[in-house]
């Protein structure tokens, strides 16, 4: 796999997007050359722009072709998962398009405008390769206006200048409305522990690894993307990385460093108490017999071929067939269990989750009060795990746990309140599962 990479030369306000080893994208590079010189020659006469904002274009453009191209398994009008590889950015269709989408929104949580500050640049992008002949198969639904009425009396500048009454904005087809609802919390992607134990059971009922890496995001708070990195053995990035029989037990946690969204590289804390539950639930049932499919079977496959993969290659997580689990097939297992439960959840409501609990026992321990006054210590406490720099999500939190404390039914959300000898018919599953949580909340704290 060849990632596009951009390299900036001083004195050229147009960055030059080439794959390393492969040379330069020519389509993108004239796309933008022509963009900042000539834009009232592109398609719609655009407006003229500045360096930084071209910069900015041939990142998020960059991003887009990268996913399509390296970070998505695609799935056919039918549902069959096409081959690793098979979809480019001017063989890709709207449909495939759709699924990236989806991907960024409900296992990335990325919020709908951000979705549209990437999609806008490639929409660009495309209708300049069609006015230039070069053919491809991304056709766009049209965008189309919505007007909203202005509120004479919230604008304090009215009586200064020529009032209208309405004002209008282009919708963007490919991302729902709802998607673009301002939301100040977190509270309609968090679950209660009620339900997270019968997400798990029903996960577990798919395929035991679906269930492991539910519970490993929820007590880590990795995006679907960072979980999918989680090595089996030391690697390029992890080379001290320690399995659970190996770990120090009076230091309790190892850093993982992983790439991050955007390609940059993260760091997380996985607690001792996770990899003893990756170990007991499934190293030891599970993998070595996946491992032993993933050799003799899966190696020979043209899926394997077409990823470079082989024998000496490292997966922690493997599914029934020995096939390294994807995230379209970690979707799609959530997806399945949400029809099967009757509530709706992703992969990321599991990070939200996890925070949520861990920053309500925090305020406990530590008898805090969680509210915006105490916002830069929460933030300093939460930053270095979620692996974000924006206060604004912090924030985000903070009103979560006092929305959900002034409603009463933050009770049911916290592992803190649940007794292990509780009579709810557990399975000794779910049970160990709580046990093992709460533990790990507890080392999360110190």
């Amino acid at each position: 796999m060849s990632y596009l990479q951009l390299n900036c030369l001083t004195g050229n306000p147009v960055p030059i997007p080439y794959y390393p080893g492969s040379g330069v994208n020519m389509h993108l590079l004239q796309f933008l050359t022509k963009r900042f010189y000539h834009p009232t020659a592109m398609p719609g006469r655009l407006k003229k722009v500045g360096g930084k904002r071209i910069y900015d274009m041939a990142q998020n453009i960059k991003f887009m072709l990268n996913c399509i191209e390296n970070e998505v398994l695609f799935v056919d009008e039918n549902g069959d998962l096409l081959e690793a590889g098979s979809i480019n950015y001017l063989n890709i269709n709207y449909y495939q398009l759709k699924q990236i989408v989806n991907l960024l929104h409900n296992d990335w949580g990325w919020k709908g405008q951000s979705i549209k500050n990437y999609i806008a640049p490639l929409r660009e992008f495309y209708d300049y390769l069609r006015s230039e002949g070069v053919i491809h198969n991304m056709f766009f639904e049209g965008k189309y206006k919505a007007t909203v009425s202005k509120d004479r009396d919230g604008d304090f500048l009215s009586h200064t200048k020529q009032f209208s009454s309405h004002y209008e904005y282009d919708i963007e087809p490919l991302i729902p409305k709802e998607w673009c609802e301002y939301s100040d919390d977190y509270r309609g992607k968090v679950v209660s522990m009620s339900q997270f134990k019968k997400l798990y059971s029903e996960l577990d009922n798919q395929d035991p690894v679906y269930a492991v890496m539910a519970a490993t995001m929820l007590q880590t708070f990795l995006r679907i993307g960072g979980v999918m990195q989680i090595p089996v053995k030391s690697n390029r990035l992890n080379p001290n990385w320690k399995r659970f029989g190996q770990m120090d037990s009076t230091i309790g946690f190892q850093e993982l460093r992983y790439k991050n969204k955007g390609g940059s590289i993260a760091t997380c804390l996985i607690h001792i108490e996770t990899m003893k539950l990756i170990h007991e639930k499934f190293i030891i049932p599970h993998r070595s017999k996946r491992q032993e499919l993933y050799e003799r079977c899966y190696c020979k496959s043209k899926h394997a071929k077409k990823l470079y993969r082989n024998e000496q290659d490292s997966f922690l997580w493997l599914n029934k067939t020995g096939k390294p689990v994807s995230v379209p097939e970690l979707q799609e297992a959530f997806n399945k269990a949400s029809k099967a439960l009757g509530f709706h959840v992703t992969s990321h409501f599991m990070r939200h989750t996890g925070a949520t609990q861990l920053l309500h026992r925090w305020g406990k321990v530590n008898d805090t009060y969680i509210c915006e006054t105490h916002k830069t210590t929460i933030h300093s406490f939460l930053k270095r795990q979620l692996g974000h720099k924006d206060l604004e999500t912090t924030m985000h939190y903070i009103r979560t746990i006092e929305r959900l404390t002034g409603e009463q039914v933050y009770i049911e959300f916290f592992p803190s309140s649940l007794s292990l000898d509780d009579t709810d018919n557990d399975t000794d599953l779910i049970h160990d599962v709580k046990s093992a949580y709460n533990r790990a909340m507890e080392l999360h704290l110190g």
